[in-house]
């Protein structure tokens, strides 16, 4: 298992990266749970374009996205991906009555996965940035935790445990070194 020391290095080394409004976003997300149904359409789009995609290129087209959202420009103008448009849109012209839903689910990470383009792990990469405390078993995640020869829920629960950070937080900084190929 991994040293706590081990991990309060790695998130030292993430935030002198350049990853510490990453880390204070997820910090505030789970500090104040998501509560509004553009926020929720928000995160929802960012997942989805997280999916299959790297980091770096999503953020770009996120970007793109949001600011043509508020200009009313249609995304398939900005995104050239017609199944991942077709989520975007569905979700973002329903974001008041999905959230509605949501906020309503006994479960909000089986909720999570009835919309389009979120699935068996992209579940919790939204649940987390809408504010519930869980690790997402991503390629990265899977990747460490088969090193120290354990399941990625696992190491970061125990993570959690021993630094006191919360599951989300250890998720997201074994997550960046996982980007960053730091572990």
């Amino acid at each position: 298992m991994m040293e706590v020391d081990k991990y309060f290095e790695l998130k030292e080394t993430i935030k002198n990266i350049g990853f510490d409004k990453e880390l204070e976003f997820i910090e505030n997300c789970l500090a104040h749970p998501c509560n509004d149904h553009n926020e929720f359409a928000t995160e929802y789009i960012w997942v989805v374009l997280n999916a299959g995609m790297k980091y770096q290129v999503a953020v770009r087209i996120f970007s793109k996205i949001i600011e043509g959202l508020h200009h009313n420009i249609p995304v398939e103008y900005i995104f050239n991906h017609k199944s991942k448009v077709s989520g975007i849109n569905h979700v973002y012209e329903r974001r008041e009555s999905i959230f509605a839903q949501y906020e309503s689910s006994d479960d909000k990470i089986t909720y999570l996965e009835s919309l389009p383009w979120i699935g068996s792990i992209t579940k919790y990469h939204l649940a987390r940035n809408l504010g519930l405390n869980v690790c997402k078993p991503d390629r990265h995640l899977v990747r460490i935790a088969n090193k120290y020869k354990t399941e990625p829920h696992i190491l970061c629960n125990e993570l959690s445990s021993s630094s006191g950070d919360l599951v989300g937080v250890v998720d997201f900084v074994l997550w960046s070194c996982g980007n960053q190929r730091l572990l």
